[in-house]
Formats: C-alpha cells, structure tokens, sequence
C-alpha cells in the first residue's frame, strides 16, 4: 500500500516538474517585426460566465465586466504567424492599419508537442 502512494506521489510530482517547464518557467523575451492588418474596435460589455457541471443548485449566472479596446490584427513575417492584441483607446491613435510594429514576445511550451507565443508589448518603429 505504501508503495503505491509512492508512486502516486512521482505521478503528481513528474506532472507538477512539465507543468512548470511548459507554462511558469522564466523564458527570454524576444523581438519581432509586425505589420498591422486590421484594427477593431470593442465596445464595453458584460460578459456572464455560467456555472457548469452537475451541482449548480441555485447559483445564477456571474456577469464579469469587459472594458472597451481596440483589437489589432498583426501579421509577423518573422514568425511566420498572425495574432491579436488588444490596447486601450486612449493610445489606438498612435497605431493605423498597414503600419509597421516592433512586437515583444515570449515562446512558451514543450519541444516535440507544441509551443505558444504570447505578445507582451507592441510599439512603432
């Protein structure tokens, strides 16, 4: 019976240990360029987060409030990849469609599964 729990332990361990490499781990941040291919703008809302699974009892939906942004639709030939990143209206002036960006970016993952890149900070060149 000991050993069991043993091994249920390593189990909880290894999976804690690729957990942490994958997602926690400090990585190094890297710079791209960018070219902005559309710029989109959100307006302020209420997003309602639902409870799920078999015991809801009585709880009602949560409302979770979005402030407004404008949504830029960025395409690095670097990376060889297109993604979103949100920024405040008060600075969406700074940024137009078809302007040229300098991106900060951490890649994060696991070597033969897959990997994410996530923008940090976006800015003109």
């Amino acid at each position: 019976m000991r050993s069991m729990w043993i091994v249920i332990a390593l189990l909880f361990a290894s999976v804690s240990c690729v957990t942490w490499v994958a997602f926690l781990r400090p990585v190094q941040v890297h710079q791209a360029g960018a070219v902005i291919k559309q710029k989109t703008y959100k307006a302020a809302g209420t997003y309602w987060q639902q409870q799920v699974g078999l015991d809801r009892g009585f709880r009602t939906a949560i409302p979770i409030s979005v402030a407004e942004c404008f949504v830029l639709e960025l395409h690095s030939d670097e990376l060889g990849r297109s993604g979103f990143f949100s920024i405040d209206p008060s600075e969406s002036e700074k940024y137009a469609v078809g302007q040229r960006l300098v991106i900060d970016y951490q890649r994060r993952g696991l070597p033969l599964i897959g990997y994410k890149i996530t923008v940090l900070a976006v800015r003109a060149e």
